[in-house]
Parts: C-alpha cells; structure tokens; sequence
C-alpha cells in the first residue's frame, strides 16, 4: 500500500481525486482541460508545493490534509528524469512538461503517473 497527501480547501476534500483543479487551470504536468490530481508522497512536500504559489497570510484557513491509500496492485508509470524536457522546474513549466500528463490521460496505459518535484527533485 502507497500513501500519498494533498493539501486542499474543506470544500474539496469529499471528492480530492477528481482533478477538477487541473481541468479548469492546467498543472506543471496538464494543461487546462486534462483532469489530474495532483498528490505528494510526503505531508511535507504536499504542503510546500501547495503554499509555493501564495504568500502565509493568502492562505485559506480551511485547509485540510487529505490522505490516499494506493493498492499496491494498482497500475503506475514513472517518469525517468532523462525523459523529463530540458528546463521542467522552471516557472513557470514548460508546455512540454505539460504534454507529458496530458498524453498519459490521453494514452491510459496506467492509472498513477509518477514524476518529480520541480522543488524537491531528488
């Protein structure tokens, strides 16, 4: 089993997967259009990627922490860092790191994409 965090308003916490966010705004890996939820494999990360794009005092004060259990059985695809385009951590993301979720939604050959933190790459 595989856990994984998102940090999202109260609102939305009865349907975190739904990669509405996405749908209406595009990603660093979706374009607007292309649901993805986006997840992190730590609390922490999953923080610091959200509260990357506000200023502390912005933030909503409902924010709760949503946590996904992923059977281990379920379908994933990694995302080598040599595939990645060149420049993918910069901001803001490339449309080619953008084409990347939008061609796996599109092709379906897994249900979890796996690619790196443009803060935390490691």
């Amino acid at each position: 089993m595989t856990r994984v965090y998102r940090i999202l308003r109260k609102s939305y916490a009865k349907s975190p997967l739904d990669g509405e966010g996405s749908f209406l705004c595009g990603g660093r890996w979706s374009s607007p259009g292309t649901r993805l939820a986006y997840t992190a494999e730590h609390q922490s990360l999953a923080m610091i990627e959200y509260f990357v794009h506000l200023e502390l005092e912005d933030a909503p004060k409902d924010l709760v922490v949503v946590t996904v259990e992923i059977p281990d059985d379920v379908s994933r695809l990694r995302m080598a860092p040599r595939r990645l385009p060149a420049h993918w951590r910069q901001s803001p993301a490339p449309p080619a790191a953008a084409a990347i979720g939008d061609r796996f939604v599109r092709e379906a050959r897994a249900a979890i994409l796996i690619v790196p933190s443009a803060l935390a790459p490691a």
